[in-house]
């Protein structure tokens, strides 16, 4: 669960840096220190906190893993679904076979 959770934080500050053109943490003068301020909850998110995005971002950024909006609630979230008019289908990714050949052939 704690790869997956830190997963949908990177997509959450991916869609931020998208919408905003920042991340949603400011940087501090070296990595350790921002991740010190990403695990506080030190974050600049930059969206209104109503509406489909800023709810999104802030399921998707809640510093508590087991808090955090799941994957199944992010694809259900209004601002991924135009307000429920265009769901997405639900598919699962796990138990995809994966060799080590495929991915010796995918890294270049």
């Amino acid at each position: 669960a704690g790869d997956a959770a830190a997963d949908l934080w990177a997509l959450g500050a991916t869609i931020h840096a998208m919408a905003t053109g920042a991340p949603p943490v400011a940087l501090a003068a070296t990595a350790f220190a921002t991740l010190l301020r990403v695990e506080s909850g030190d974050l600049d998110v930059r969206v209104p906190a109503g509406g489909p995005l800023g709810d999104l971002l802030r399921g998707l950024l809640d510093p508590d893993p087991l808090e955090r909006l799941d994957l199944a609630g992010a694809m259900a979230s209004a601002w991924v679904t135009a307000g429920g008019a265009e769901p997405m289908r639900a598919v699962d990714y796990r138990g995809a076979p994966v060799s080590r050949e495929d991915v010796e052939a995918a890294i270049v």
